[in-house]
């Protein structure tokens, strides 16, 4: 077994440092390219693109290039509703933000949500219509070097390349700290509810365990979780690739921020989600879009980084966890992120189980949930541990058929009224 590893580390290497020969020194941030789409919508050649520059005109035009969907009303309602704002993080970098306020229901609750990797929240504008048509106020933002907001990798964005989770969450925090909470809690207390998809899952619990508030008003980041699928461990990787990407992270320091990418296979679009109309939707969506859009691979820095931090989640739990509910949403035929990860997960937050009341079980009479749901309450804070798993469900949840995401919503507002 030893004698095939050697020549693996240097068959890996040899792959890092020819990747690495063609880089640019310079981070370019104002070109977003993406080498697999060449289609590119005609009604956009008249924007001059910067990070984190969308407005309303550019979404309709958009759509108005788009195969025709029942989508596009969404996306079409999304930009008339959103306000469109650029956030500059600590070290610079411009984040497209998007704000979709509630005026009818001004003490209601606030989400912050959040997308999965190499995605934008455009993607997801029929779920905030939903939550907006239940009077909550959405604050929304693309994650650094993903979707329209600015790139942080080398070859035009191609590399989507990061040091430490910490580049995502302390985004995640400052853009609470400084924009929801000024905008939110002005005529009181507000609950104030994080959805996150996939990575955006991940980057929820890591900036919720990390959370530290320097004027001591908020004990926690958020109050309550709702975590979609989130990435705890891609099914790609496992303890022996981690250790690889670990050994070759401080090896060879010169390709931390090389493409990895080429070297595994992505997940089809239809290990996904079964709804053939939203993939063509989607598909259709980062095509026309290109040009603009950072869809990006990842970088050594960025596998490590996420791998280390999806280990620390079921590892490490601060005060952030402890006080907070959390709603666990699994998706049954998950082939992307490992379920008995998310499984780790959900039994390390709920430890210490003080009872199995206090919720009821939802819709597992419409035979789409599993029947080991389960709903627990801490002993140490008293919060809500709900775990549901949805059957015949893949990947992109919030993709699936309108009946489990109408299901699902359902389930995540008796979840935020508990």
């Amino acid at each position: 077994m030893r004698n095939h590893i050697i020549p693996f580390y240097i068959i890996i290497i040899g792959i890092l440092i020819v990747l690495r020969s063609g880089r640019k020194v310079s981070l370019i941030s104002q070109k977003a390219f993406n080498p697999i789409y060449f289609e590119h919508a005609p009604s956009l050649e008249k924007y001059h693109f910067k990070p984190a520059s969308l407005n309303e005109s550019i979404i309709h035009d958009l759509v108005s290039s788009m195969n025709k969907s029942p989508y596009n009303q969404d996306l079409s309602w999304f930009a008339s509703q959103t306000i469109f704002e650029s956030y500059v993080t600590r070290d610079g970098l411009h984040l497209q933000v998007y704000k979709t306020i509630s005026d009818a229901n001004k003490y209601g609750p606030v989400y912050v949500f959040s997308c999965g990797y190499t995605e934008t929240v455009l993607k997801y504008s029929l779920i905030i219509r939903k939550l907006f048509e239940k009077g909550a106020t959405v604050y929304a933002f693309d994650m650094r070097g993903q979707g329209f907001s600015e790139s942080t990798g080398w070859n035009d964005g191609r590399v989507t390349h990061i040091e430490n989770i910490a580049d995502y969450t302390t985004d995640l925090q400052d853009f609470v700290d400084n924009i929801v909470v000024p905008e939110t809690q002005l005529d009181g207390k507000r609950p104030i509810i994080y959805v996150g998809n996939s990575l955006g899952g991940l980057v929820g619990i890591m900036a919720q365990n990390t959370y530290t508030d320097k004027n001591h008003k908020r004990p926690t980041l958020f109050d309550k979780l709702v975590l979609v699928t989130p990435c705890i461990q891609p099914t790609s990787t496992n303890a022996v690739v981690g250790h690889i990407v670990e050994s070759l992270y401080w090896l060879f320091p010169v390709a931390r921020d090389a493409l990895i990418a080429r070297l595994q296979k992505s997940s089809p679009p239809e290990d996904m989600s079964h709804n053939v109309l939203f993939i063509e939707w989607w598909e259709n969506l980062r095509r026309l879009a290109s040009r603009q859009l950072v869809v990006a691979g990842p970088s050594l820095g960025w596998i490590r980084s996420v791998y280390q931090a999806g280990v620390m989640s079921y590892t490490s739990k601060g005060a952030g966890l402890d006080n907070a509910d959390i709603l666990v949403l699994s998706a049954g035929s998950d082939t992307v992120v490992s379920l008995d990860k998310i499984h780790a997960f959900y039994e390390f937050v709920s430890g210490g189980v003080q009872s199995t009341s206090g919720m009821p079980h939802g819709f597992e009479s419409h035979g789409i949930f599993d029947l080991k749901t389960e709903t627990r309450m801490t002993k140490k804070s008293n919060s809500l541990r709900r775990h549901i798993v949805v059957k015949e469900c893949r990947h992109e949840m919030w993709a699936e058929s309108s009946t489990i995401v109408n299901l699902v919503l359902e389930e995540v507002h008796a979840f935020v009224s508990h």
